[in-house]
């Protein structure tokens, strides 16, 4: 991702609504299909970002996290200097951690990312990192209808289909135990600012993509000011609301998302959660599929 977005994380993840909701999600997931704390249990956090998730689940066992960004690393150690984090991409884990070691694998909004050549790769690559029968929590953005700002803002060159998602994990050894979509509600909005976008595009109202950008703060966004046009970009996703709303768009995400595992799906969301058992030697016989 582009320093700027990395910046935006790190100052937003800890109180913004849409992170919170999702943290609550992984912890409830984690309680309910692996248990309570563990000290003898390893989890791996694949692009690990400025932390957040990886705080989070260091509380049920040895956590280790990886992640590309230096700077990411860097805001990371700041807010949470007791993690272990080590410097590399998901294509990189065979040389960075010892195979078959992990219970638990988390994977948040990085095989959709640009510098991921190809997501069944990636998922291949943690499940060598676990142990058979280890678990994989694999959250990213869904429909590629919904692209839109954001989706440049962080540099996601893709999105995936519900369905997708779980041939890719079929593929690589895994068996889904858990899928659900968060942010039903949001959907018709999402869609709404994904039109807005690809208008914009099409009419060439919008700057040129964030690159070669420097940050310049006000309350309650993030702007970013590419060079030469002047034109201000937002990241409009990770900014700041008033406490009581982002209190009830938290509990709002969150609960629509719970009653998934009580069969009441949403239909359709902006980005979906999957939680995934590794099946014992599925990876290296099955055949590959076209995603």
């Amino acid at each position: 991702m582009y320093d700027n977005a990395y910046r935006s994380m790190a100052r937003e993840e800890g109180r913004n609504w849409y992170y919170r909701a999702r943290r609550r999600a992984i912890r409830t997931l984690i309680e309910r299909y692996l248990g309570p704390p563990a000290t003898e249990r390893k989890i791996l956090d694949v692009g690990c970002g400025t932390g957040g998730t990886t705080a989070l689940v260091a509380e049920f066992g040895d956590v280790t996290g990886v992640e590309p960004s230096e700077l990411a690393i860097q805001l990371c150690r700041e807010t949470y200097p007791q993690l272990r984090v080590l410097r590399g991409r998901v294509q990189d884990l065979a040389a960075l951690v010892p195979a078959g070691t992990f219970d638990l694998a988390t994977i948040l909004g990085v095989l959709c990312h640009k510098d991921v050549p190809d997501p069944r790769e990636g998922l291949e690559a943690i499940g060598r990192c676990l142990r058979p029968g280890g678990w994989i929590v694999w959250g990213d953005c869904v429909y590629p209808c919904l692209a839109r700002q954001h989706d440049e803002f962080v540099q996601a060159e893709r999105r995936f289909y519900p369905r997708q998602m779980h041939r890719l994990l079929a593929g690589a050894g895994f068996r889904v135990a858990a899928s659900a979509p968060m942010l039903g509600w949001a959907f018709p909005l999402a869609l709404g600012l994904a039109a807005a976008h690809r208008l914009k595009r099409r009419f060439n109202c919008v700057g040129r993509p964030f690159q070669a950008v420097s940050e310049e703060r006000r309350p309650g966004k993030a702007v970013l000011r590419p060079g030469g046009d002047g034109r201000d970009l937002e990241c409009t996703d990770d900014r700041s609301l008033p406490g009581p709303l982002n209190a009830v768009l938290e509990g709002l995400t969150y609960w629509e998302w719970r009653l998934s595992l009580w069969g009441l799906k949403m239909p359709l969301g902006v980005s979906r959660l999957v939680l995934a058992q590794k099946l014992p030697g599925l990876a290296e016989t099955r055949p590959r599929e076209a995603a």
